[in-house]
């Protein structure tokens, strides 16, 4: 299976200055359903990093995946899944997600918005979100970059609503990414990876070592 994004960069102007994002949009509807979610999932991680390597040009951004464009879905959960279903979806997948999210962070990804979802799907993301996070907060601290972290604090789910203000959403966030940005440059042990990451060592490296040769990917 391969999902293709088009992608688009950007910057918005918060209280800390400018901010560069990353805008993905899936070119055709990805539906999630219970029995082909690990397909989707690799292949929606492979088409996300896949972009991220594409377009280095930024040292710190924050990444946008849209799941509308013009009033048409383009990423949801199976609207004939019933809630409890839906539920346990939205759940199975925010912890396959977490290895995606150590893999954006590695990237200097500061933050992964995932907006313009249905009503519905953002509400059982946000819940399975924290659902999860608390399950992995029983057995280490939420200390920025461990696991429980990860799914507290890195991705931000939103519905339909959030596209007429995107650039107020993105700039109420721009603080908090700016402070993240700056733990992130100095790789310090309080910004490492859970086991099973890149070692500290490896966490970010030196800005001459990425791919600068990219431009803005248009749609």
């Amino acid at each position: 299976m391969v999902i293709a994004l088009d992608s688009e960069w950007s910057t918005v102007q918060g209280p800390t200055g400018a901010m560069a994002t990353l805008t993905l949009l899936p070119t055709a509807l990805v539906t999630l359903e219970p029995n082909s979610v690990a397909t989707t999932r690799v292949a929606l991680r492979r088409a996300i990093l896949d972009a991220v390597d594409r377009g280095g040009a930024h040292p710190d951004f924050a990444l946008i995946l849209r799941a509308q464009n013009d009033g048409e879905s383009r990423l949801r959960i199976d609207p004939a899944l019933d809630d409890p279903q839906a539920e346990s979806l939205a759940e199975s997948l925010i912890r396959e997600q977490i290895e995606l999210y150590r893999q954006l962070l590695t990237r200097r990804v500061l933050a992964l918005l995932v907006v313009g979802l249905d009503l519905r799907d953002a509400q059982f993301l946000r819940s399975a979100s924290a659902k999860v996070g608390a399950e992995l907060n029983r057995d280490a601290l939420a200390a920025p970059g461990s696991d429980a972290w990860l799914v507290q604090r890195f991705a931000l789910f939103t519905s339909t609503d959030s596209l007429t203000n995107l650039d107020g959403v993105l700039s109420g966030l721009s603080t908090a990414l700016a402070r993240r940005g700056e733990r992130a440059r100095r790789a310090t042990g309080e910004f490492t990876l859970p086991p099973g990451g890149l070692t500290p060592s490896a966490l970010i490296p030196p800005a001459s070592s990425r791919n600068r040769s990219g431009g803005s990917e248009g749609k």
